[in-house]
């Protein structure tokens, strides 16, 4: 439906990415990219219900977030108002990874930081055989700082916190 409206000329977004990508989809999560004119909002809620009526679901706009960049905080909230939608907050999370409207600090991976903490807790190294405790340190090391790193280099300090939580599990 989001690509027909496109072409349709209902939607516009060419001046995101020449070409256009209207939406990205991954399981339950998906994100709706569009010019922000009044008329493509009008045209996206149309959409939005037309989808609610045709399949039987509902969309809680209440969960849903409206990520808005290159205006002002008020212009932001009218936008928000009008999907009925929460405004959210930069940077946004999109399968555990920070996306920015601007360059994104280090900040941002303060949650990697507190999930890698999470699962190498001290009190977990104590109870484990070492070779449990490295089976444990690889699976958490091999899979949540390594997807991140495929899409950024991790500030240095990121890097010295994560090895001070392995250390401290050993």
């Amino acid at each position: 439906m989001l690509d027909k409206a496109v072409a349709k000329g209902h939607l516009a977004l060419d001046w995101l990415i020449q070409g256009g990508i209207s939406h990205i989809q991954y399981a339950d999560d998906t994100v709706i990219m569009i010019d922000g004119s009044e008329r493509s909002i009008l045209s996206l809620k149309l959409l939005l219900y037309c989808f609610e009526w045709l399949s039987g679901l509902k969309i809680n706009y209440h969960k849903s977030d409206v990520y808005v960049f290159g205006v002002d905080q008020e212009r932001k909230e009218v936008l928000a108002n009008m999907l009925n939608c929460r405004l959210g907050d930069w940077p946004m999370k999109y399968h555990r990874l920070p996306i920015s409207e601007h360059k994104v600090g280090s900040h941002a991976f303060t949650g990697l930081v507190d999930k890698m903490r999470k699962k190498l807790d001290p009190w977990k190294g104590r109870n484990l055989s070492l070779g449990g405790r490295l089976v444990l340190t690889n699976s958490s090391l091999s899979s949540l700082p390594m997807y991140t790193m495929s899409f950024y280099l991790l500030p240095k300090f990121v890097h010295k916190e994560l090895d001070h939580i392995r250390s401290n599990f050993f």
